[in-house]
């Protein structure tokens, strides 16, 4: 039951770090905190549906965080991808984001998406 609590403790930690990135960070790294909370989401949403439409097979391993070595790559990869991105062009991504995701307010017009 430790290993449960404490795994869903940090993955709420990791959730709200990236809420707090989103709503109090700055515009550039708004889609590592977006990055963030799908993260621990999926990972939480994963274990919970196990718990809930098939109990009897529920274990530590539901939560799905080391389930392979192909995740684990692809999963650098996005880190490594996302921080060259950063890097390379660090305005791209935020402003992209910020025209599907975050509410937009001027004098001449008021788009939420």
């Amino acid at each position: 039951m430790f290993q449960v609590m404490w795994r869903t403790y940090l993955l709420g930690v990791m959730f709200s770090v990236g809420a707090n990135i989103v709503i109090f960070g700055p515009c550039v790294y708004l889609s590592v905190g977006l990055y963030l909370c799908s993260l621990a989401f999926f990972h939480l949403s994963e274990y919970l549906a196990t718990a809930l439409l098939n109990p009897s097979t529920l274990t530590i391993s539901s939560f799905i965080i080391n389930h392979s070595l192909e995740y684990n790559l692809a999963l650098a990869a996005s880190w490594v991808e996302h921080a060259l991105l950063l890097y390379v062009a660090p305005g791209k991504c935020a402003i992209f984001i910020h025209q599907l995701f975050v509410m937009y307010q001027s004098p001449q017009y008021t788009l939420c998406i």
